[in-house]
């Protein structure tokens, strides 16, 4: 026993509640830690705080938590779909919760953190189970940190070849990840599915990417396939709003999620999937599709998947839009397209190519023969700026030279190209006209001129930076008003483009309405390409039929099925919404296939 210690025996001492007297004149200290301030480190892991400005709701913080202390509560005054952001909010419970700060480190958003407040007096234990707030932020304690955070924040670069090679020729300028950089970026997914609400497909990337991690690659199609028959292509070219959602993105670099899709694509034989989606049961009932492009071929694939016999007639010598004829072979190679087109063919699409709908086929015979109609024609016809001269030998719609270019037909490029407009489709005319100038000539002369200035262009970042690198001169904050001589015409010949300064791009209401300057400046060209935007081309629709449908402006308009006001017909795509890409059309293909099945049943 040690020294000094007397051992009581309760059972038998009368008098040992007397020894309690002697600290009677002692001085409590206990009763005073819940009310005085203690000093705590810097990075003292208290109670919670939460800015719910920059919280998401992605609910990482709950799933990582390791005692289950982290519930996500849905908050009723937030938006349902709103992309990046759920309307789910972080709840507490302290009588788990170990203070462990892992809910902090992988706060994506950085709204999470702790403070250095750890005294909570209550005797209700419903009041340690509550949603942290901003309280508690001016007593900052535990804060993430990018460099210790327990997730990546920097996404693996794919190899796209040098400048100075890739425009000698229209070969493909990237071939996507190896396996190991697509399982090392697989890994940096959270599947915390914030990108999903980005997706105009609502695709279930945290599913796909976690089968592609695991080395499931065909399972992985198979959840692309629940939403979108175009993997492949959209693996490839895809405008990827999911990436622009993507919580990682609001503390570094957002997930790859468009080179993950097309990794796993080109892992999987489609032969032995298309089996398996061909229909148990036929339907009896057959849907005219008009237009193989994205739209269409959604359409055409859900319809088929439920047993309905499908035709596609594209007036094209091959199927797939814009997709085969609006995006150059670099970015796009045929390839790709094929496989996601066999696939859809496979399971039973019949595709009629070189017919077209208006001249070898009448509009009224598709709706006389067919239970159903669906428009998905895509626009096809290039808009003109209004400038003098645009009929001049030497001017080109882009939408026509791109075209063209995927048909092989022999272009005649010009020495001196301008392209006027500043989206994807001007950078695609200028990349184009770079590579045929270097195959003819040896030597790259083309310029961009756009209205807009350079923060403002509607292309992508890195297809501008892409286009620059091809020796393309971006000239931003010029053009020319309309009726106006722009295009300075010889004999019938362009010789070159007169630009005015851009004053203001919008008008005091915000409107699109470009104000120039008076003074001009004078480029030489012998071919330019107007890529200023699309419009659809109705001419297979007689007039009769034209007039009963209802348009807002040239877009048709259609109810929550995808019917025009003609019963029967059915419209999407680019003919219909405003978002002009790819997913967008191959998202609408698949509603209207539904809103197709709901009026046939």
């Amino acid at each position: 026993m040690a020294k000094g210690y007397t051992k009581y025996d309760h059972k038998k001492s009368l008098i040992e509640p007397l020894f309690g007297i002697k600290n009677l004149f002692q001085k409590p200290v206990t009763v005073k830690i819940p009310l005085e301030k203690k000093e705590v480190s810097p990075r003292y892991r208290g109670f919670h705080t939460n800015d719910l400005d920059a919280c998401i709701g992605c609910g990482n913080c709950s799933d990582i938590c390791p005692t289950s202390a982290i519930t996500m509560v849905k908050d009723s005054s937030l938006p349902e779909n709103q992309p990046g952001r759920k309307p789910q909010r972080p709840w507490m419970d302290y009588g788990r919760c170990c203070f462990c700060a892992l809910c902090v480190d992988v706060c994506p958003s950085g709204s999470l953190s702790m403070t250095k407040d750890f005294v909570w007096i209550s005797y209700e234990a419903d009041d340690f189970y509550f949603m942290p707030d901003k309280k508690g932020l001016n007593n900052k304690g535990w804060q993430s940190d990018p460099k210790t955070s327990i997730f990546h924040h920097e996404a693996l670069p794919v190899e796209i070849m040098p400048a100075e090679e890739r425009k000698k020729d229209f070969s493909v300028i990237t071939n996507g990840y190896t396996r190991e950089d697509a399982l090392s970026e697989a890994m940096r997914c959270m599947e915390c599915d914030v990108c999903r609400l980005g997706c105009p497909a609502r695709m279930k990337i945290g599913d796909y990417i976690r089968e592609i991690y695991f080395e499931r690659y065909e399972n992985s199609i198979k959840i692309m396939l629940e939403d979108n028959p175009l993997s492949g292509v959209c693996g490839t070219i895809c405008t990827h709003k999911c990436q622009d959602a993507c919580a990682i993105s609001l503390r570094g670099d957002s997930l790859s999620i468009m080179y993950l899709k097309g990794y796993a694509v080109k892992q999987v034989d489609y032969d032995k999937i298309a089996e398996e989606l061909k229909p148990k049961q036929e339907k009896g009932k057959k849907v005219a599709v008009i237009g193989g492009g994205p739209s269409g071929l959604s359409c055409a694939f859900y319809l088929r998947k439920e047993g309905y016999s499908v035709d596609v007639y594209e007036r094209e010598a091959e199927v797939g839009g814009m997709l085969r004829y609006g995006i150059p072979s670099y970015r796009l190679p045929n390839d790709i397209i094929g496989k996601d087109v066999s696939l859809i063919q496979n399971i039973g699409v019949n595709i009629k190519t070189g017919v077209e709908v208006g001249k070898d086929v009448s509009f009224e015979d598709l709706i006389d023969q067919y239970d159903a109609v669906y428009i998905a024609c895509g626009l096809q016809k290039g808009l003109k700026t209004g400038m003098a001269n645009e009929d001049a030998e030497g001017v080109w719609q882009a939408v026509d030279f791109l075209g063209d270019i995927r048909k092989g037909k022999d272009i005649q490029i010009g020495k001196k190209v301008i392209v006027i407009g500043g989206g994807n489709v001007a950078m695609d005319a200028a990349r184009t006209a770079v590579r045929l100038q270097m195959m003819k000539y040896g030597k790259v002369d083309v310029s961009v001129l756009c209205l807009e200035g350079f923060d403002e262009m509607p292309a992508f970042k890195e297809e501008i930076e892409e286009t620059m690198e091809e020796g393309v001169k971006i000239l931003p904050c010029v053009g020319a008003p309309r009726g106006k001589e722009g295009i300075l015409v010889k004999g019938g010949k362009v010789v070159g483009f007169r630009g005015y300064p851009v004053k203001a791009l919008r008008d005091q209401e915000g409107r699109f309405n470009p104000q120039f300057e008076e003074k001009t400046m004078d480029f030489e060209a012998d071919m330019i390409i107007e890529a200023v935007g699309q419009g659809p081309d109705f001419g297979f629709i007689p007039q009769d039929i034209q007039k009963k449908m209802e348009k807002a402006g040239w877009r048709l308009k259609v109810d929550e099925n995808y019917m025009t006001s003609i019963k029967g017909v059915f419209a999407g795509g680019d003919i219909w919404n405003t978002r002009r890409d790819a997913i967008s059309a191959i998202a609408d293909g698949k509603n209207a296939a539904e809103g197709i099945i709901r009026y046939l049943s």
